[in-house]
């Protein structure tokens, strides 16, 4: 299982603006958040924990409700 560090490089990978987190169970969803409301654009990366695998946030959204462990800023 991967621990935040591991899944954040894996973000960066993938994503260049990272200043946002939300940690569920199972996963990590990075973010750049710039307090704007946007339809589209920029979406999150989501970060499995058990796989290292990166999926877009809406894959990982639906069908199953999420619950959020902690929100917080990225350094």
């Amino acid at each position: 299982m991967l621990n935040f560090e591991e899944a954040l490089q894996i973000a960066k990978s993938k994503k260049t603006k990272i200043n946002h987190c939300l940690e569920y169970e199972d996963a990590y969803a990075f973010e750049f958040a710039n307090g704007e409301y946007s339809v589209g654009g920029d979406s999150p990366v989501v970060i499995l924990k058990d796989s290292g695998e990166a999926i877009n946030m809406i894959s990982y959204a639906v069908g199953a409700k999420r619950t959020i462990i902690r929100d917080f800023e990225v350094e």
